[in-house]
């Protein structure tokens, strides 16, 4: 639907008068009003209108694209993530952490195409991790697929594997290096 503004586009956004030159603009997808009263008697106001396209489009599906999947706990590990936005928009990047933590504060601006580095720390136990990303015009992704990381309070040593014969031995190194950076099994012996 076409609908054609002569001489001033009119707003009432609670109590406060916009103004401005108008044209032909499609009242579904043309313009978009944004008003932010900063608390100190001002208002920050944004008007975007198209040209028969819609007037945003929101950042690409984010995920988390770097980090361990294991540690010790209470250490900060720190997690990666990149999007882009098809109006090459600046980004924010939000994270749901997974435990009482709770959610981050956006971070940013990013670039589109930009990567958001974050770090946290968590108590032992199993988490997991999210990533949403929003663009300056407030259109937000999902919530990212989660992403697992495992903490524990102890440091393995020697026969990780529990293997028979109780001695070290390539078992256990294989075994290590699967569950520190490939996700895998945590070993049954541990010595805090």
């Amino acid at each position: 639907m076409m609908v054609t503004l002569s001489k001033l586009l009119i707003l009432a956004l609670g109590g406060l008068l916009i103004m401005g030159v108008g044209g032909d603009v499609s009242a579904a997808n043309d313009v978009e009003v944004f008003v932010d009263f900063d608390g100190d008697d001002s208002y920050d106001i944004t008007v975007r209108i198209g040209n028969e396209v819609p007037a945003n489009t929101g950042p690409a599906a984010t995920a988390v694209d770097a980090g361990p999947h294991a540690g010790i706990d209470g250490e900060e590990y720190e997690f990666e993530s990149t999007t882009t936005d098809p109006d090459a928009d600046e980004l924010y990047y939000q994270w749901n952490w997974g435990d009482r933590g709770g959610i981050s504060e956006w971070m940013g601006p990013y670039a589109s195409g930009e990567t958001c580095t974050a770090s946290h720390s968590w108590p032992e136990g199993d988490f997991d991790i999210k990533v949403r990303a929003k663009d300056d015009w407030e259109a937000e992704t999902e919530w990212s697929a989660a992403y697992s990381i495992h903490l524990q309070c102890c440091v393995v040593r020697g026969n990780v594997d529990d293997d028979p014969s109780g001695g070290i031995d390539i078992a256990d190194l294989v075994m290590l290096v699967d569950y520190m950076f490939s996700g895998g099994p945590p070993p049954p012996s541990c010595i805090p």
